[in-house]
């Protein structure tokens, strides 16, 4: 796949969550070559990075979200985490998450405002999140269900393109902010997220329900 239609796909509005479930099980097999060598996708390794600076505990409780084939994951497992699952809307991205064998559990939902019965309240010590934040994928309204997930003092790390960041920090963000509910404890700008594109690494600790 060209890196331009990539792009395309990425950036288009309007996309139906069974196009975006198609698209990704179609490239998942291409997924990891495609990112790593030829897009020089650093956003997961930023993610984890990021992480690890604000929850130092390698025992803590992540999750995933959208977390495709396994990338972050993977770069969180080097760093030493041991207990993450992974939740993402293509069953067959799963799958090649599921080989590299770094998560606990795999989850096959579409994270959105709404509560997904796999997951109990309060109980991730933090959430990792690579690259979902752009059109039709995840918005700022998925951070509801984020924020019901992880414990209070518990911290949600995003790495997004920088293009996107509209998608991100839209009127759900706003209120919860402003309501205390969450804290931004974090956000840098930093070059070379994908290819030559600049990228935004942010994390929002959870203060209260």
């Amino acid at each position: 796949m060209e890196f331009d239609k990539w792009i395309h796909f990425c950036r288009k509005q309007g996309k139906t969550t069974e196009e975006v479930k198609h698209f990704y099980d179609k490239c998942s097999t291409q997924y990891d070559e495609l990112h790593r060598t030829r897009y020089r996708w650093n956003g997961p390794k930023v993610a984890a990075e990021g992480l690890a600076t604000v929850i130092p505990d390698r025992e803590v409780k992540i999750l995933d979200c959208g977390a495709g084939t396994g990338l972050a994951g993977e770069e969180l497992h080097n760093l030493g985490y041991r207990n993450i699952d992974a939740l993402d809307l293509s069953k067959d991205m799963l799958s090649q998450a599921s080989a590299k064998g770094v998560y606990t559990k795999l989850i096959c939902s579409k994270l959105t405002d709404e509560n997904i019965d796999e997951l109990n309240p309060d109980d991730y010590d933090g959430i990792i999140c690579s690259g979902a934040f752009i059109p039709g994928h995840l918005d700022d309204r998925c951070l509801i269900e984020m924020v019901r997930v992880v414990k209070p003092g518990g911290v949600i790390c995003i790495s997004m393109h920088a293009g996107s960041i509209d998608v991100l920090e839209g009127p759900t963000l706003t209120s919860l902010l402003n309501d205390k509910t969450i804290e931004q404890i974090h956000k840098t700008r930093f070059e070379n997220y994908v290819m030559d594109d600049e990228g935004y690494f942010v994390a929002y600790k959870v203060t209260k329900k």
